[in-house]
């Protein structure tokens, strides 16, 4: 049963705008709220701009979603009148601006849903703290879009990330999903400035080669990983721009380098038929081979003892092992170092040493460093990573599990600008969203 309410209760509504009467619905966990709109008396054609206008008919009653009160949800029904513009003769409704053009709901409610958007929450829960339905969210989604950057940034960190998603082909009715998509981020900003659908050298350097000469000579150093397609791109496209490689790559290439050795050991073991569990142990062995020798007590705690006895064991037992830990534990060491100097004098001993081992998981990981040095280096020594990027690819499998993936790519591209873009340098985004709403376009373009 409907009960009735007082008037004064806020619901963020214009000044101007008479509450004539409230009324709740506990059973449905609503609350109807009629209003009456001002009276003004200017009244202006949206067509041709005549102040000529008169009233064409009794117009129509309109309700609109508003934000949850008392955390039931609101609905705000006024009645919206009809004129005739005498000069053209065009039909038009009064305009209310705080109602959304194209959306059945308030500019507030949008606002507040578009704020939820680029928090890390799935749509299901802004749509439970909203109190409205999932569509309803989706709706307000569709009429975001983000341009292109206008400008490159001084500092551009670029790396792909797993996102299984693509686009659907008009012709076929098919979605053509690629595995792989790149983000493009500002090094110095720490933000997400881009995302592209494919990661392939010539859609990259088509895609920059966009950007004016003079824009894209502003990109002082480009970070990346090892990858020669960003080679490319970076030299095609950014010739005066620095290369760096993150020590995070060439860390996990090392991982990566003792990982094949223990697993070569494992598969002879297992040939010889006389492990005695010794492939379990090893294989179990994985995190302690590659923790870092100043990190041990800290990750390991009541286990230390017991690990560190397993790591000296195996050690002992094998002297492929016992080579690639020695390696992996001077880089650590080399890259801890303040020094550019001392790390440069140091590196280049490890090469050599690295370089003539027999062993052919350390040659090759070593030749891999050695065909990237100069990259490596840079890294060192101007201070920026690709670290912005990689930090962004954790919060886009974080996104991705919270939503279960996305099949559109471009429903994966906006929703990543909205969580990591460059919305959340803004003192206010609620005022940045309050502002393009009151330009009546009926679309967010960002």
């Amino acid at each position: 049963m409907a009960r009735y309410v007082s008037n004064n209760r806020t619901y963020q509504l214009p000044p101007d705008v008479k509450i004539r009467s409230t009324v709740e619905h506990p059973a449905e966990n609503r609350i109807d709220v009629s209003v009456i709109l001002p009276n003004k008396l200017e009244r202006t054609c949206p067509c041709c701009g005549s102040h000529h206008c008169v009233i064409k008919d009794s117009g129509k009653d309109r309700t609109v979603r508003h934000v949850p009160s008392s955390n039931r949800s609101v609905f705000i029904t006024f009645h919206q009148r009809r004129f005739l513009c005498k000069e053209c003769g065009t039909s038009y409704y009064e305009p209310v601006e705080w109602v959304h053009d194209r959306l059945h709901m308030t500019n507030t409610l949008v606002v507040d849903i578009c704020l939820q958007l680029t928090e890390m929450l799935s749509v299901q829960e802004i749509a439970r703290k909203e109190l409205v339905p999932d569509d309803v969210v989706f709706s307000v989604f569709d009429i975001i879009s983000f341009r292109p950057p206008e400008a490159l940034p001084h500092v551009m960190c670029v790396d792909e990330f797993k996102g299984d998603t693509g686009v659907r082909d008009p012709e076929t009715k098919r979605w053509i999903t690629n595995k792989f998509q790149c983000n493009i981020s500002d090094g110095s900003a720490k933000v997400l400035i881009d995302v592209l659908p494919i990661i392939t050298k010539e859609y990259l350097i088509d895609y920059f080669m966009r950007y004016s000469k003079e824009e894209r000579s502003k990109v002082e150093y480009f970070c990346c990983d090892m990858h020669s397609g960003f080679m490319s791109v970076a030299k095609k496209c950014f010739p005066n721009a620095v290369i760096c490689i993150d020590s995070f790559h060439i860390v996990n290439r090392l991982n990566d380098a003792m990982d094949d050795i223990r697993r070569r050991i494992q598969n002879e073991l297992e040939e010889a038929e006389d492990s005695d569990g010794c492939v379990k142990y090893l294989k179990d062995s994985s995190y302690i081979l590659k923790t870092k020798e100043a990190n041990k007590a800290s990750n390991w705690g009541t286990q230390y003892t017991k690990k560190q006895a397993r790591l000296e064991n195996i050690l002992d037992l094998y002297p492929d092992i016992c080579e690639m830990y020695d390696r992996l534990q001077e880089y650590l060491a080399i890259i801890d170092m303040d020094s550019y100097a001392h790390k440069r004098v140091q590196f280049t001993d490890w090469l050599h040493r690295a370089t003539s081992s027999e062993v052919p998981e350390i040659l090759s990981a070593a030749n891999t460093l050695q065909h990237w040095r100069g990259y490596i280096q840079n890294t060192w020594k101007s201070g920026h990573t690709n670290g912005i990027a990689e930090g962004l690819n954790n919060k886009i499998k974080v996104y991705k599990r919270i939503s279960y993936g996305l099949r559109s790519f471009e429903n994966l591209r906006k929703r990543l600008l909205l969580v990591c873009g460059t919305i959340h340098l803004d003192h206010s985004p609620a005022s940045t969203f309050n502002q393009i709403l009151s330009e009546k376009k009926g679309v967010i373009e960002l």
